[in-house]
């Protein structure tokens, strides 16, 4: 919620009933007008009184000058009014303004080889920030086996857009226990470093791999980088100093295997 600044305006209505003179004023003490995201609430407080005996109406029907706890839905106009025995005497409104929220739809694909699968969620662009249930604060989220485990796992991000107001969406992802065709079954002995990288990577592959190809993706599945290796002259070294900061897939293609690691550039 946001925090609620109080700004004093006195209203005056001067009724005269004969003889007698009865004062009457009504002041709303949040801040006009107050914009608030989907779902946040507000506190309405007023002050006022009448020179005679005074009652207080709000418009949403709270019947005090604590007007309570309100949640509009849509921007709203509330109205407290102060009566004395001759009727309606004084009144202020606060305009509520209810902020758009983000609308975020996480994409990816929902079913991944628990095996050396691997799939990749993304939240969309456009937005201030990301949170991924995993921590993670990137648009795009990389899962491979070591965030999964076998059957149905749930991912969420909650992002921001630029009025400071979240949404969320959740994303199944179900790892079969099973083995694509070309995916490692048992895990290639392969080190990236320094991971995450800037301008440069070295690949330090098991010598026994024969000629692996080395190929660099984007998060949307562009290959970016290709390039043979010949055993034994490990370590590998990739120039990444034409790459923008983010997350990439690494692919090792050896014979019929095929191992994929992430990559982060900062």
């Amino acid at each position: 919620m946001r925090p609620l600044n109080y700004l004093t305006v006195l209203f005056f209505l001067i009724i005269t009933s004969g003889t007698t003179t009865a004062q009457c004023h009504i002041e709303i003490l949040n801040n006009d007008p107050l914009e608030i995201c989907p779902g946040d609430s507000v506190h309405l407080i007023a002050q006022g009184e009448c020179a005679g005996m005074g009652n207080v109406a709000w418009s949403h029907g709270v019947s005090s000058l604590d007007g309570g706890w309100v949640s509009p839905s849509s921007t709203t106009t509330y109205t407290v009014y102060i009566l004395d025995t001759t009727g309606e005497s004084a009144h202020d409104d606060i305009l509520i303004k209810v902020l758009p929220a983000p609308d975020v739809n996480i994409t990816g694909n929902d079913t991944m080889s628990y095996f050396g699968g691997y799939t990749i969620l993304d939240a969309g662009s456009g937005f201030e920030s990301y949170l991924w249930s995993t921590g993670a604060a990137t648009q795009t989220l990389f899962i491979d086996s070591a965030l999964v485990h076998l059957g149905l796992n749930t991912f969420s991000v909650t992002v921001a857009n630029n009025y400071g107001c979240t949404n969320s969406d959740v994303f199944d992802v179900y790892a079969e226990n099973t083995t694509s065709a070309g995916q490692e079954k048992t895990p290639l002995n392969i080190k990236l470093y320094p991971n995450p990288a800037k301008d440069e990577l070295f690949i330090d592959m098991n010598n026994n791999l024969k000629n692996p190809v080395v190929e660099i993706y984007s998060s949307s599945g562009q290959c970016l980088f290709s390039k043979a290796f010949t055993a034994p002259v490990f370590p590998g070294k990739i120039d990444l100093s034409y790459l923008k900061a983010g997350v990439y897939i690494i692919k090792i293609n050896n014979d019929s295997t095929v191992a994929t690691r992430k990559l982060i550039i900062k």
